[in-house]
């Protein structure tokens, strides 16, 4: 069981290494830069800023600052809205978020659960393809629509 665990665990890892490479990558591969929305700034500051985000380091140099900053769940300025961190514009969204989530829990404890039981315990009957039914529309139904 613990080989299984840690297998699962270091598969998550390499997982999560694999999407953060990806978009790593992704992002360099897009032409221009945040900087080249403002074409009236002057050279110095350019220069200035590109040195305090390290765009001006070498592409493995900057991939090492990304992953760091993951690492310690610092995700940087907005480049959209000024003076502004993500962390902040997530940390604007969470509250929602985690009552949804929190909302949706319950369901699930409180119908889903007991539904699942009720099925296994009367399969082929209509308890079971109701449930069934159930959990397939709830997966059809796009997430915007049920807001979860």
């Amino acid at each position: 069981m613990f080989r299984y665990v840690l297998k699962r665990i270091g598969t998550s890892l390499f997982t999560l290494w694999v999407i953060i490479t990806i978009t790593f990558i992704l992002m360099h591969s897009i032409p221009g830069d945040p900087l080249t929305r403002d074409k009236k700034m002057p050279e110095a500051i350019r220069q200035n800023i590109e040195a305090q985000y390290h765009l001006n380091e070498p592409l493995w140099k900057q991939y090492g600052y990304y992953f760091q900053g993951l690492a310690h769940g610092e995700l940087g300025p907005s480049l959209k809205y000024e003076g502004v961190t993500v962390n902040e514009i997530i940390g604007q969204g969470f509250p929602v978020s985690a009552q949804l989530g929190l909302a949706a829990l319950v369901l699930m404890l409180l119908v889903g659960l007991p539904a699942g039981v009720i099925s296994a315990l009367r399969q082929n009957q209509w308890q079971d393809h109701t449930a069934m039914f159930m959990a397939t529309l709830g997966v059809a139904v796009p997430n915007f629509v049920l807001a979860t």
